[in-house]
């Protein structure tokens, strides 16, 4: 009999997935301190390939030494004078671009909105290295010249239109919770409602995650085909900053649609395995996003503990039972890094899992529905009344 375990982990993209996991490890300990990481990429490398076969061994150490030089690749890149920017985030004359896929923090003067945008950039560098946020240093901006527009900046002035006209009608509260949740754009949200998310255990509520994905191509859905519905949660992905754990999971969608077509058995570590290796190597540093390390385990506790728990609580409703069951086989795994990490109390994360997190879900809707009725103000302000009485 084949055990379930087995089918999970028997599986090369398994193997390849926590190499890669051990390759960005290795690299910051190693950066800090030559004579551990060696010592710890020896040891954690012989407990991975102990189980494995003689000529999986070898692959793994090709794809270990591959992941290694990624990595170097990513960050020993050096800036020329003059670059083409992309802005990712400013306040003030200071913020986080991006260069030829590598973020640098950027210092400017510009009185124009320019987030999101293309800009080509003569300046300074100087290298300061932030492997755990994936810096390779900072990039003073003398002079620049705004690119054309393309898909990414325009989507990033939807967003913020779409804030503004939240804003409006709403007020800056409101509209700052609304984007936030909805479109993981955070940065207007204000200190008393972070402070209570963090209270609450619901600070993973304002980045945009695997469950925001699911939610608009589940929508999709209704509308139309699958193809209908990995088009549009696609650009929702892009919308929404193309964060981690929103790329994870609409490779899981693509891979599940994929199994479909071609009558294959999904097999959702190694679907997560995928998603993991596609992730590490075009973005080795989210090893250490929390964003990238909730979305993960996250999916592991759900696909480990959901049956269990639902068969414990099998008295209850079917519906009550399946919030009851993901909450609780979830917060399993993502309780104790988040107590670390937002310095949550956990009994206060279940509650407001359980009973918060519901009225989450019905703000990423509405919020989703807004930018389909942006340009019907009758339907568009009905949502926002709506809203208004949720938050």
């Amino acid at each position: 009999m084949i055990k379930e375990s087995d089918v999970y982990y028997n599986n090369p993209l398994f193997y390849i997935f926590m190499v890669l996991v051990l390759a960005s490890f290795t690299y910051e300990i190693y950066y800090y301190n030559k004579l551990a990481a060696i010592l710890i990429a020896a040891s954690l490398f012989f407990l991975i390939a102990f189980n494995t076969e003689r000529h999986l061994k070898v692959f793994l150490l090709i794809i270990f030494i591959i992941a290694l030089m990624n990595n170097v690749f990513y960050y020993n890149y050096t800036p020329k004078a003059n670059e083409e920017i992309r802005v990712v985030s400013l306040k003030y004359n200071r913020g986080i671009g991006e260069i030829k896929g590598r973020k640098v923090n950027i210092t400017i003067d510009s009185l124009e909105e320019i987030v999101g945008s293309k800009i080509y950039a003569k300046g300074n560098f100087t290298r300061n290295l932030n492997i755990s946020k994936g810096i390779i240093g900072d990039f003073t901006i003398i002079e620049y010249e705004k690119g054309k527009k393309d898909l990414t900046s325009y989507l990033y002035n939807l967003r913020k239109d779409l804030y503004d006209k939240i804003q409006i009608k709403l007020g800056a509260r409101k509209a700052g919770i609304i984007s936030s949740v909805a479109y993981g754009y955070d940065d207007n949200i204000e200190s008393y409602d972070r402070e209570k998310m963090k209270y609450y255990g619901i600070s993973h509520a304002i980045c945009v995650s695997g469950l925001h994905i699911t939610m608009v191509y589940s929508i999709a859905l209704l509308f139309g085909s699958n193809l209908l519905g990995m088009i549009v949660s696609f650009f929702y992905m892009l919308f929404s900053g193309a964060k981690e754990a929103a790329i994870r999971s609409y490779i899981m969608i693509v891979i599940s649609n994929l199994a479909i077509k071609f009558k294959r058995q999904y097999n959702m570590m190694a679907a997560l395995s995928l998603a993991g290796i596609v992730i590490l190597i075009v973005k080795p540093y989210c090893l250490f996003s929390i964003g990238f390390i909730l979305s993960f385990v996250n999916i592991i506790g759900i696909n480990f503990f959901n049956k269990k728990i639902n068969r414990v609580f099998y008295k209850i409703p079917s519906k009550i039972r399946q919030v009851v069951a993901i909450t609780l086989s979830t917060q399993i795994f993502i309780l104790p890094i988040t107590m670390m990490y937002f310095n949550e109390f956990c009994a206060n994360s279940i509650i407001g899992n359980l009973l918060i997190i519901p009225f989450i879900n019905i703000i990423i809707v509405l919020g989703n529905l807004l930018i389909l009725f942006l340009k019907i103000p009758m339907v568009f302000n009905y949502i926002l009344f709506v809203s208004k009485y949720i938050i």
